[in-house]
């Protein structure tokens, strides 16, 4: 299920129609879609096994075979650790550390993906604010590792009963932290 999204989602971003429903590709298109992602979309899922070390080892063996050169962590809470089920910023210090050596002696970058505490509608404006890495379950603790952050912002307007959905939907990338330039 959610591979077939993901990539239903990015063959629309390449190609700009539908995998399925209304402006479906047709099958020149679609051969030529799922071509151009052979070999360079690899999924790692493990069944049971979703330590650190179980998907870096998993990442290590793309690298040798693939060569890839960055890959993302959806989501970070995922990933478990002797840590994972107390919660601990020890926890959190010790995975991004290692990240950060892994992908320093693999010359790799990752993209980890960490969602935010629930945010509350601001009352004045009637919308979400724009988190930042603080607002991360132990968000001192990435603020002070990681090289860089970025914050996915979504503005979806004032919601408009007549027709039913929101009047704007822009998405606004916030650069929370670069720490080399």
């Amino acid at each position: 299920y959610p591979t077939e999204f993901h990539i239903a989602r990015l063959i629309r971003k390449v190609i700009g129609k539908n995998l399925y429903g209304r402006n479906k590709l047709n099958d020149a298109e679609k051969t030529s879609a799922f071509n151009y992602l052979d070999g360079k979309l690899f999924y790692v899922m493990p069944e049971r096994d979703f330590t650190l070390k179980s998907v870096l080892t998993k990442i290590e063996r793309l690298i040798q075979q693939h060569g890839i050169k960055w890959f993302v962590i959806d989501p970070y809470n995922k990933i478990e650790t002797k840590y994972s089920h107390n919660n601990d910023v020890r926890y959190l210090t010790d995975t991004l550390n290692e990240l950060d050596a892994f992908c320093k002696r693999k010359n790799v970058l990752c993209y980890l993906v960490a969602h935010p505490t629930k945010a509350e509608v601001d009352k004045k404006t009637g919308k979400l604010p724009v988190v930042t890495m603080n607002n991360i379950s132990g968000g001192g603790q990435f603020n002070n590792i990681v090289s860089n952050g970025i914050s996915v912002y979504r503005d979806f307007g004032k919601f408009n009963e007549e027709i039913g959905k929101y009047d704007n939907q822009t998405t606004i990338i916030y650069v929370q932290k670069v720490k080399m330039q």
